[in-house]
Order: structure tokens, then sequence, then C-alpha cells
């Protein structure tokens, strides 16, 4: 699974403390103790993650950032339209911190070519998403499952589509977890009332550590992440909102600007 470090507060505030923002308050929680993951763990993960791999997702996700004299925080609401083989469309509302003006993005991808809109301007570029801004396309979740998924062999992933895993299966994914991403713990939790299995991840490369929200029909809800980064702490909540694991109709991955578009060199996502 890829590093899930997102674009630096540094880029976000331009050098410059903002003042605090009001942060949306958090639902009542019930939680127990966290314990190691056994074997079926590895796999029912890696099959809730399944769910996202490919289709339609809306979501909101937002980024708190504390540090000496700064808090901040910055929403985006998030519509991904993708499919497994890498192609998606984007479409990215961000609300920046403070007073800042709505920022609107669309980015299309046909698996080879980028086409970055900034809606608002009318401009659009052909251009690579930086690593540090992907999670202003793709979002949390789906980037996560892309990634982890994208490890697996054809036949391991229609392994996942079973009930229950075979013992070598569950054995080649808790070694894939925790080649890349450390330890993984599991727990219950009761979040607003709803029930939820929570997988939690402690990359060793970071300093922070990742939680997946998963309903009782085994399909991530939400995911929380705490990092500290340039002695800033910062914190990322996802909630999807709705998913469904099929493309709407007639989906083109193939961007043509209209007569009122102009294009540019290039379009800075996430500059606020």
């Amino acid at each position: 699974m890829q590093t899930l470090v997102i674009f630096t507060a540094l880029s976000l505030l331009s050098g410059a403390p903002r003042s605090a923002q009001e942060t949306p308050t958090a639902p009542t929680v019930a939680t127990q103790a966290a314990t190691p993951a056994v074997a079926r763990d590895f796999f029912l993960f890696s099959k809730a993650l399944l769910n996202l791999r490919e289709g339609e997702i809306s979501s909101l996700v937002t980024m708190d950032v504390k540090g000496e004299g700064l808090a901040v925080v910055v929403q985006a609401q998030i519509h991904l339209i993708h499919k497994f083989s890498g192609a998606f469309i984007s479409e990215t509302t961000v609300k920046p911190p403070v007073s800042g003006a709505t920022k609107r993005y669309k980015v299309t991808h046909d698996g080879k070519t980028t086409w970055v809109q900034d809606l608002g301007a009318k401009t659009y570029a052909i251009q690579k998403v930086n690593d540090d801004n992907e999670f202003l396309v793709r979002g949390l979740l789906s980037g996560l499952a892309k990634a982890a998924l994208g490890k697996l062999e054809p036949a391991q992933l229609k392994l996942l589509t079973a009930a229950e895993p075979t013992p070598e299966l569950a054995a080649e994914l808790e070694v894939a977890v925790a080649k890349d991403d450390g330890s993984l713990k599991v727990r219950n939790e009761i979040v607003a009332g709803k029930p939820y299995r929570v997988y939690e991840l402690k990359p060793d490369k970071e300093k922070g550590i990742l939680l997946i929200y998963v309903n009782a029909a085994n399909r991530p809800e939400r995911l929380t992440m705490d990092l500290e980064q340039d002695k800033l702490n910062i914190k990322f909540v996802e909630v999807i909102k709705s998913s469904l694991p099929v493309l709407p109709a007639n989906t083109s991955f193939k961007f043509k600007p209209t007569r009122t578009m102009k294009k540019v060199k290039k379009i800075d996502l996430g500059n606020f």
C-alpha cells in the first residue's frame, strides 16, 4: 500500500500561519482495546477494500493541521469514477482555510494522459498529479484500495470473493500487509450507534496511525489518519457518502476542451 503522507502543510499554508477554523463535531464513539490481527482479519480487510477497487465513490475529506501558532482545517468533497486498470474521472470541491475562495477541480485520466481542469478559472493543463496532492483527486480510501489490491495476483483477487480464505491466501495477505504497512490490529467500535470493525495500521516508516472503519456489510465507510510531520500534527478524516461498484453508463475517460477553455502550462492543485 502506498504511503499516505499527503501534501505538506507549508504548501497548504504558503508558509504563513492562519487562524483556526471550526472543526466538525466528532461523532460519539464506544471502543474496545485493539488486538493483533489473525489470519482471517487480513482476508476480511483485503476483501473490504475490494469493494472500492472500481466504480463510483463520493466522499468528504477533512484535513486538520495544528502546530505552534497555527490551526487550519481544509475540506474537500470528492466525486470519483474509476476503473481498476487506472483510468478515472474526479471532480473535487475544496473549501480552503478561513475565508479563501472555494476551488473546483476536475481531473481526467485515460490510463496514459492526465488532464487537470480548474473549473472556476476555465483553464486546463496536461500534467501528472503529484503524489502530495493525490488525495484531493482519488480520496484516501480508494487510493489505499488501489495500491493494496494492485500488489495481488489475479488468482488472489478472485479468491477474495470467497466467503472464507484458504490458509495459503491468508498467509500471503498477512505477509503483503506487514511488508509495507507494519502491524495490523483490529477492534470493534460503535460510532453514533453504528457498529464497525476497525483496522488499525501503524506503518513503520511514518510517525502516525491509520484507522479504517468497515461496516457490518464489510464495506469501508470511514478513514482517519494522524501524522506528525515537520513539527505539525496532521489529521485526515474521510467519510464515504456513497459507493457503487459499477461505472455509470456511457462513461468516457477522454477529455475534450470546449471553446471557452484556455490551455495553461500547469494548474496547482491545492494552491489556496
